[in-house]
C-alpha cells in the first residue's frame, strides 16, 4: 500500500476538520441506525483523540460514532480513477460506512487502512460514518483487563489500571484522506539496495493493477541512471549508481527515485519516493550498517511525550 501523494496523476484531499461525534456507552447506535447518520452530535476535531477534547469523557474507552459530510473535489473522476478512503490511524476498532454502505472494519490503532469507494461515492453530499470502540481487552495491543502483577505498584495508582505505562488514547488519531489514482495505477513499489565496491545497486520491483501491457520507467533524479521494463502485473529492474553516496546517520544522503508507467507514449501514472543506498545486516552480536558496526542508543517510545 503506497503512501498517498499528489502529482499530475494522483490526488489527495485531507478530510481533517470538525466532524460530529456521539458517545454510545449503551451500544444503542446499531439498532437506532446511526450508520445512516445521527442527530445530537458534538463538534470534534479530526484527527485527534476524544480523550483530549472532552473533559467529561476523558477516561471513556468505549464506543463512539463519528460523522462528516464531503463532496468530491474538482478533478476527481470516478470513470477514469480509483477513489479510496484512507485512515492513517484509528484506535482501536473502526467500522466504516459511506452513504449507508458498510465498507468494512479494521482492528488495531497502529497501522493505516483503506477502502476502495469508487462505486459508492457521490459528486456531493457524501455522508461518512465511523464507529470507534477502544475497550481494553486481553487480546488487544496493549492488553487490558488482565490480572496485574503486584510488583507493578504504579498500575493500581493510574487510570486505567494496567501493566503498561501510557494512556490508551482513542479515536481517529491520524489523518483521513480521500485518494484518487488512475485506474491503471502503480499498485506498489519495493526497493532494496546493495553495495558493490563503490557502486550502489538499487533493485526496484513494480506492481500494478490489472491492465494492458505497459512500460515502467525508473530513474534517479539528478543523475543519468535509469532503466525501463515491460510490465503487466509485476516487473523488476536494477539500477547501478557509480560512486554512490551512501546513507548513514552521519551522512543521510538520499536519492529521489521516480517510477513512471507509460503506454503508447502516454504517461499513465507516476510515483516518487526518497531512497537511501545502504546495507544492514547482523553479524554475531553486532549490527552492521554499510559493513561497519553501529550502536543504536534509543528511540521515541510514546507519541504523547516524545
Amino acid at each position: 500500500m503506497l503512501y498517498p501523494q499528489s502529482n499530475p496523476y494522483r490526488q489527495v484531499t485531507d478530510l481533517a476538520g470538525f466532524w460530529e461525534l456521539r458517545f454510545d456507552p449503551e451500544g444503542q447506535g446499531d439498532q437506532a441506525g446511526w450508520a445512516n447518520g445521527f442527530e445530537g452530535g458534538r463538534p470534534v476535531a479530526v484527527p485527534a483523540s476524544w480523550n483530549d477534547q472532552f473533559e467529561d469523557w476523558r477516561d471513556y474507552l468505549g464506543q463512539v460514532w463519528y460523522q462528516t459530510r464531503f463532496s468530491l473535489p474538482w478533478g476527481y473522476d470516478t470513470a477514469r480513477q480509483s477513489i479510496s478512503l484512507r485512515f492513517n490511524s484509528v484506535n482501536y476498532i473502526a467500522e466504516v460506512w459511506l452513504n449507508g454502505v458498510r465498507l468494512g472494519q479494521h482492528e488495531g490503532g497502529h497501522l493505516p487502512f483503506e477502502f476502495e469507494v469508487t462505486p459508492h461515492v457521490l459528486p456531493e453530499g457524501n455522508l461518512l460514518v465511523v464507529r470507534v470502540e477502544g475497550e481494553l481487552k486481553p487480546d488487544r495491543v496493549p492488553p487490558g483487563n488482565v490480572p496485574l502483577d503486584p510488583r507493578f505498584t504504579f498500575a493500581n495508582q493510574s487510570y486505567p489500571p494496567a501493566s503498561f505505562d501510557f494512556f490508551p488514547f482513542c479515536g481517529i488519531q491520524r489523518p483521513v484522506l480521500l485518494v484518487a489514482v488512475p485506474n491503471e495505477a502503480i499498485a506498489d513499489l519495493t526497493v532494496t539496495t546493495e553495495i558493490s565496491g563503490r557502486a550502489g545497486l538499487v533493485r526496484v520491483k513494480v506492481n500494478r493493477f490489472a491492465g494492458d501491457a505497459a512500460i515502467a520507467r525508473v530513474s534517479l533524479r539528478g543523475t543519468s541512471v535509469s532503466a525501463e521494463t515491460n510490465v503487466v502485473n509485476e516487473a523488476e529492474v536494477m539500477l547501478t549508481v557509480p560512486e554512490a553516496a551512501l546513507w548513514s546517520p552521519d551522512s543521510p544522503n538520499l536519492y529521489d527515485l521516480t517510477v513512471e508507467l507509460a503506454c503508447n507514449s502516454a504517461t499513465l501514472d507516476r510515483y516518487s519516493l526518497p531512497i537511501g543506498i545502504r546495507t544492514i545486516r547482523v553479524e554475531g552480536d553486532a549490527l552492521l550498517l554499510n559493513g561497519r558496526p553501529i550502536y543504536l542508543k534509543g528511540f521515541g517510545r510514546h507519541e504523547d511525550f516524545p
